[in-house]
């Protein structure tokens, strides 16, 4: 079984007590005959936890906290992602509204809290922000209440400040702005390098994108494209909502309506493995916070558009 090792930070990895290599951004492959390998993740960072585990079906099937594992159908992309370690209490941001206490610290690892005079609740973070704001919205008579963490990456927040608190929404966007609404730029590194612009209102107990406008960065001169890539740019203009039908012939724009009934929900686009065919583009799709599953799609093409596309079977 092939399989495919990577890092959101700087460690090394042994696997059964021998060295294999340095991972970060770089991908470590290796084919694995021995499925029960003991995997070390070493981390070269005071504030990062390493990891160990067997690697077998369990861990494949069940990843856990800060990992995550996706099946390409013939190998595995496991990926380690930050998992901050703290030993001093450290308060990054803190504010008061009316009856509500909100507060992002560090305490072992990077928390957010919300008390209320019904409700107290907290949750771990992802990632480790340098900073935080608050804002507070009125939806309908229902009180929320907004988080903007800035670090890395910028995260959106937002939680339903109820008799029971909970969290109705997460974003990782570029840039946001909040009124009365929750306005969101996210930027996509594809091959246009599009830029989506968003507007988030709550409505029915949860937001929903309710504006949304697509920009490409790069322009597209399909003469000059190489036919393998209608495909990936036809793909990545779909899942960011702009204009995919430009990429399609005629017999295919008659069933366009049923698209996306029959490409699913996917989250990202992939060229195919080495243990895939060439002609196979792979869809990744999100089955938990921590599994992703990749299925691939094969394309035929006539004067650069498509003219049919077909889900491989295994």
């Amino acid at each position: 079984m092939y399989y495919y090792f990577s890092a959101s930070f700087d460690a090394v990895i042994k696997l059964n007590g021998t060295y294999f290599g340095k991972i970060n951004d770089t991908i470590k492959f290796i084919d694995l005959s021995d499925f029960n390998t003991f995997v070390e993740v070493c981390s070269l960072s005071p504030t990062d936890k390493s990891l160990n585990f067997i690697l077998d079906e369990n861990f494949l099937n069940n990843p856990p906290p800060y990992c995550s594992v996706t099946d390409m159908k013939g190998g595995y992309l496991i990926k380690f992602n930050r998992s901050y370690s703290f030993s001093e209490f450290k308060v990054i941001g803190q504010k008061r509204f009316d009856g509500v206490l909100a507060t992002v610290f560090a305490d072992g690892g990077v928390k957010i809290s919300i008390e209320t005079n019904s409700d107290f609740f907290a949750e771990d973070l992802k990632f480790m922000p340098y900073d935080v704001k608050f804002y507070t919205l009125l939806s309908a008579d229902v009180p929320l209440l907004v988080a903007v963490l800035y670090g890395e990456t910028m995260t959106v927040n937002a939680y339903r400040l109820a008799t029971k608190i909970n969290r109705v929404i997460s974003l990782d966007v570029n840039d946001c702005q909040v009124d009365n609404v929750i306005h969101t730029v996210l930027e996509h590194d594809d091959i246009l390098k599009h830029t989506v612009k968003s507007e988030w209102r709550y409505i029915g107990d949860k937001f929903s994108e309710t504006n949304r406008s697509v920009n490409r960065k790069k322009e597209l001169d399909l003469t000059s494209t190489h036919v393998r890539l209608i495909p990936y740019l036809f793909l990545e203009e779909f899942l960011v909502g702009g204009n995919w039908q430009e990429f399609l012939a005629d017999n295919v724009k008659e069933n366009a309506d049923k698209l996306s009934g029959y490409l699913g929900n996917f989250v990202g686009v992939m060229p195919p493995p080495t243990f895939r065919s060439l002609d196979e583009v792979g869809l990744v799709y999100k089955m938990d916070d921590r599994r992703y599953l990749v299925e691939y799609f094969t394309f035929e093409t006539l004067n650069k558009k498509i003219t049919n596309l077909k889900k491989v079977d295994n």
